[in-house]
């Protein structure tokens, strides 16, 4: 499978050398060249190869400074070696082309951990080239081209080094340039996978916001990122064997997750190829046809009915201001973003949204209200005619399907294996429109009740803003107090209690003088006040149109479903079941990383010891392992001295022995204790203190990392166990609303003259006394 990586990072004076025979497999690295695929290199005429040039960047460049960039990019399995080299090449071009380079390409097959994970192949490039710019300049010493530049006599300093290369942006644009990159050559090569150089999390939002189960389900899942240099080394801490273990975890999980969505993907494509075996009557060009118009004029129907909610969601006034004054539609986003997702301001915050509100109120004065009307007429008549335009197109488009189905509603083979196709393709996304836009909407009532509760409470935050946050944490505190008060009064305690009345009178006292300080300046307070709340009500406004937006969602959606209430059942029960699938792969994740956690909670003695491996190399560690070795074995002499002497007459051989061994580990053991003292002795207290404190640093640090990604599973958790929530209410609605249609069928049985309709979708055929009419449902 195509993977998007793309990492940029730089060499300092000294280890220029050892980083090109790494990727090069050259020096101390020869015998990794079977991993080698090709490399490409880009050299001045005055090297004679490409580590001559390295060595001079290394020898000649200052001592803090910087030698080379690397930019690591994994490039796509599913290319071959010259395909993928062509792909090289093009990149190298547009973006390296005034820098000299040496890039190789590394091929290596993975080995997973588990039988069911399907091997793949490690292919990536290593680009390392030098910051400096080609310029035209010829020095008499190449060596001068790593010197320091010279602005006023070029020729006397050495190359300019780009300052892009110290810029984020052009990492950025890089990571975007290879993204695009990619795909275009996978497109090219007939290949349907992709590459996004988005994170997981914003591509499933992007999946979310599309509707696209599948997909958001194919993301839902940790990164597989791990520091290359883990992956190299020899010997791992426990801690480090977790993360290797995570990382093959991770990686084998991503590998299921992607092989599930194809599959799904090609059983969907499966569905298509129906149109082979339809009625030789009808050709086969005749069904592609009949198909592609089909799912084609159902896909603009529903992008028109989405285009028509946004047309009805449009704000007339923002829209008349926005054609009138340029900049006007900047400033409204700019406001909308600062506090699209604060719940409470300072006082500073508050000034700074005060001014720009301001600002826009008097880019709308100066509107005159003759040219506002004016314009106002042109927005409404523009809507207007959007409006009859799509719904004109969506009555046509209606007609064209109704032509579909009654030319071939003779051939009944035909027209069940077409509506069939369409079923697979829509039904899926309707019933997840449903469960998204059900979802929404418990999460945009719980932001209304939130907003209803700040309304209510508006008083408070004013207060509480003005007195710099002194009044709500006061005023809990005083409800605290009274709650002990009511407890000692209820023990008798009354000499406490009558303490705490005391206190809590003071607290009021000093409450009230806050209201007062406060409200002193009335109209500044009123000002907050209205602004806080306005930017409340705004939000309010906003919440209720998204709102409907999902009513409309769910009702459009559930109109337009073509399975049967138990098929929509059995879809809810396999939604809930996969993500009860990923729950308990999160669960296996999160008892991992508490694990890991709890092994980090180290005492000050453990912290003492890391420390002295530390600074001792693992010496430290050495004397201790060989001491606990003599120790075990002389207590293991002394158990066998014990049972050899109850014969010593026949054992006097093996007990000396044993004794001189036991005398030799004694001395042993003396000695490594000697030097154990001495190692100890060998370290200030004030070096031991402060690798103590950066020893605890760093576990605090990786803490802090299991914490984050602990709180991004709990978080995703929680995401996964809303929607199951949501799953469970539909599967609850539909299974009431089976049981109601029940009745109705054995009543429809015993009627008379009641018309036979065949469901196919959102048209049906009619059959009355033997004739098919195509009538609208």
């Amino acid at each position: 499978m195509a993977n998007y990586h793309l990492n940029m990072s730089y060499g300092k004076v000294g280890k220029t050398i050892p980083h090109f025979e790494y990727i090069s497999a050259t020096g101390k690295y020869t015998g990794k060249e079977n991993e080698v695929v090709d490399e490409i290199c880009n050299m001045p005429n005055w090297v004679n190869s490409p580590r001559e040039f390295w060595e001079m960047a290394d020898k000649n460049e200052r001592i803090n400074g910087r030698t080379y960039r690397e930019i690591r990019i994994a490039l796509p399995e599913e290319l071959t070696n010259e395909e993928n080299k062509e792909l090289l090449n093009q990149f190298l071009k547009e973006n390296f082309s005034n820098h000299y380079y040496s890039v190789v390409i590394h091929d290596k097959e993975t080995q997973p951990e588990f039988d069911f994970v399907k091997k793949h192949q490690n292919i990536h490039a290593h680009i390392m080239f030098c910051p400096r710019v080609i310029d035209d300049i010829e020095r008499k010493d190449p060596n001068k081209y790593f010197k320091k530049s010279n602005p006023k006599n070029p020729e006397r300093g050495g190359a300019v080094k780009d300052p892009k290369w110290n810029e984020v942006e052009i990492l950025l644009k890089l990571r975007k340039d290879w993204e695009l990159l990619q795909n275009k050559h996978l497109e090219k090569h007939n290949i349907q996978e992709r590459v996004s150089c988005e994170s997981l999390s914003k591509q499933r939002q992007q999946a979310l916001e599309n509707g696209d189960i599948d997909k958001y389900n194919q993301l839902n899942r940790s990164p597989i990122n791990i520091d290359r240099i883990l992956l190299e080394k020899k010997e791992l801490s426990d801690y480090e064997k977790e993360l290797l273990k995570t990382h093959h975890l991770n990686r084998e999980i991503k590998s299921i997750k992607d092989e599930i969505y194809f599959e799904m993907k090609r059983k969907r494509e499966r569905t298509i190829k129906i149109l082979n075996e339809f009625d030789s009557s009808i050709s086969h060009g005749e069904k592609t046809t009949a198909f592609n118009d089909l799912l084609n004029k159902r896909t603009q129907i529903e992008n028109n009915k989405m285009l028509l909610s946004h047309i009805n969601n449009i704000n007339i006034k923002n829209e008349v201001y926005s054609n009138l004054i340029p900049e006007y539609r900047e400033k409204i986003n700019e406001l909308d973003s600062l506090i699209k997702e604060k719940e409470s301001f300072t006082k500073e915050e508050f000034d700074l949204l005060a001014e720009k509100y301001n600002n826009i109120k008097f880019m709308e004065s100066r509107i005159a209200k003759d040219d506002f009307d004016k314009e106002k007429e042109n927005v409404l008549r523009n809507i207007a005619s959007n409006i009859r335009k799509i719904e004109e197109e969506n009555n046509k488009l209606n007609n064209e399907i109704q032509y579909i189905f009654a030319n071939n509603s003779k051939n009944k083979e035909f027209l069940d294996s077409l509506e069939q196709c369409s079923k697979e393709i829509d039904t899926t996304k309707n019933i997840n429109n449903i469960i998204l836009a059900t979802h929404n909407i418990e999460s945009i009532n719980k932001k209304l009740e939130l907003i209803d509760k700040q309304l209510e409470n508006s008083r408070k935050t004013t207060l509480n803003i003005l007195s710099k946050k002194q009044y709500v944490p006061l005023e809990k505190e005083i409800h605290k107090l009274k709650e002990q008060l009511q407890s000692k009064e209820h023990l008798g305690e009354q000499k406490q209690a009558a303490l705490l009345k005391e206190i809590i009178q003071k607290k009021e006292q000093e409450l009230r003088e806050i209201e007062i300080k406060c409200t002193k300046d009335m109209d500044k307070f009123i000002r907050i006040k209205e602004s806080f709340e306005k930017k409340l009500h705004t939000n309010k406004a906003e919440l209720n149109i998204k709102l409907q937006a999902s009513k409309n969602i769910i009702k459009r959606n559930s109109e337009d479903l073509l399975l049967s209430t138990r098929d929509i059942k059995e879809h809810l029960k396999a939604t809930v079941k996969n993500n009860k699938e990923l729950l308990d792969v999160n669960k296996v994740k999160l008892d991992k990383l508490r694990t890991i956690k709890k092994s980090l909670n180290k005492d000050i003695k453990e912290l003492e010891v890391l420390a002295y491996l530390s600074l001792t190399k693992g010496k430290y560690g050495e004397l201790q392992d060989k001491f606990a070795k003599n120790m075990n074995r002389i207590e293991q002499i002394d158990i066998e001295l014990i049972q050899l002497k109850e014969n010593k007459f026949f054992n006097l051989i093996k007990i000396k022995r044993l004794e001189k061994e036991k005398e030799i580990l004694q001395k042993d053991s003396a000695m490594l204790s000697k030097e154990f003292k001495e190692l100890k002795a060998s370290i200030p207290q004030e070096k031991l203190t402060e690798e103590i404190i950066n020893t605890r640093n760093t576990l605090n640090e990786k803490e802090k990392t299991i914490n984050e990604k602990i709180n991004l599973i709990l978080s995703e958790n929680k995401e996964l166990n809303s929607i199951n929530s949501v799953c469970y209410e539909l599967f609850e609605q539909y299974q009431a609303q089976e049981q109601k249609e029940l009745p109705n069928k054995y009543l429809d049985v015993l009627s008379d003259n009641i018309p036979v309709i065949k469901n196919t979708g959102s048209w049906n055929l009619k059959l009355e006394n033997d004739k098919e009419h195509v009538i609208r449902m």
